[in-house]
C-alpha cells in the first residue's frame, strides 16, 4: 500500500485531475493499493479563509470550528472531483473523510496534530476499492468537531495515514525532489542546483517549511516515519529518513508537461 499526496501545486484546478488519474494509474498497475491525499485547488484555502475572516466578530473572537468546517470545504471538494474522475476513469474507488476514518485530533482547532485514527475503516474500504480517496488537512476532536491541521496540513495528513498504516509515503510534488536551490532560479549559464538522493529527517526539518510542511517533517522525525517527495510520472525521488544526506546532480529538472516552479 502506498499514501500519494497530491498538494495545490500538483492539482491547481479540476484542469489537473488527469495529472493525478495518471501517477494514481502507475501504481495500481504495478499491483499497489493506493491512498490518494488530496489539498485543496490552489487558491480555494486563501479564499475560504477571506471568507471566514469577513464574518468575524469586531473584537477578533474567532469561532474556530465553523472557521475550519467552511475551510474544509475546499478539501473536500478536491477529494470528491478526484473520485468522480477516478470512477469515470473505470477505477474502483472510495472516498473516506476524516469522519469516516475515525481520523481524531487534539489541541487547537487551527493547529490540531493528529492523534488517533480507525486504520481497520481503511482497509475495510480496500475490499471494494482499489483507491482510496482521503481529504487532506481536516480532522475531527474528541467531540466530532472539524479541526484542521495547520497550513499545509496535508503532508501531515499523509504522514499520519502511512504511519498508522504502515505504508509507504510519497509527497507528490511539482519537481522531481528536493532541491538544495530552486531549480527554475537558475540561469541558463548557471549549475543546475544538485537534488537530495537522501535526507536525514533532521536535515528536512531544518529546510524550515520551504518543501515539506514543517510540522510534518517533525512528526515524521517524531514517529520515524520514512518518505519521498518525487514529481508526477517518475520513480526518482528524494529519499527523507534514518539516511545519511546526500545529493546528486539531475540534468532534466523540469517535470513532465509542466514549467519547473518551486515545491509546495
Amino acid at each position: 500500500m502506498i499514501v500519494l499526496k497530491f498538494g495545490s501545486s500538483v492539482l491547481c484546478n479540476e484542469g489537473d485531475l488527469g495529472r493525478a488519474i495518471g501517477e494514481i494509474d502507475r501504481w495500481v498497475r504495478r499491483g499497489a493499493r493506493v491512498v490518494a491525499v488530496v489539498s485543496a485547488f490552489k487558491g480555494r484555502t486563501d479564499r475560504l479563509l477571506e471568507a471566514a475572516t469577513s464574518l468575524d466578530r469586531d473584537d477578533g473572537v474567532v469561532h474556530e470550528h465553523a472557521v475550519a468546517m467552511l475551510v474544509g470545504i475546499g478539501e473536500m471538494e478536491s477529494a470528491s472531483m478526484l473520485t468522480l474522475a477516478l470512477h469515470r476513469a473505470g477505477h474502483r474507488v472510495s472516498l473516506q473523510d476524516a469522519a469516516a476514518l475515525g481520523l481524531c485530533t487534539q489541541g487547537p482547532a487551527l493547529e490540531a496534530m493528529p492523534e488517533a485514527m480507525r486504520s481497520e475503516r481503511l482497509m475495510d474500504a480496500f475490499e471494494h476499492a482499489e483507491v482510496v480517496v482521503v481529504p487532506g488537512f481536516v480532522g475531527r476532536d474528541e467531540h466530532g468537531r472539524p479541526t484542521l491541521l495547520g497550513r499545509g496540513g496535508s503532508d501531515l495528513t499523509a504522514l499520519f495515514v502511512a504511519e498508522q498504516t504502515g505504508a509507504r509515503c510519497r509527497l507528490v510534488k511539482d519537481v522531481a525532489g528536493v532541491f538544495e536551490g530552486d531549480p527554475a532560479c537558475a540561469s541558463a549559464d548557471a549549475e543546475a542546483p544538485r537534488v537530495y538522493s537522501t535526507l536525514a529527517w533532521r536535515d528536512a526539518c531544518e529546510l524550515g517549511g520551504r518543501v515539506i510542511q514543517g510540522r510534518a517533517a517533525s512528526f515524521a522525525m517524531d514517529r520515524g516515519v520514512e518518505y519521498e517527495v518525487g514529481c508526477v510520472g517518475r520513480d526518482e525521488a528524494t529519499r527523507i529518513g534514518r539516511l545519511a544526506t546526500r545529493t546528486r546532480r539531475l540534468c532534466d529538472t523540469s517535470p513532465p508537461e509542466r514549467e519547473c516552479v518551486t515545491a509546495t
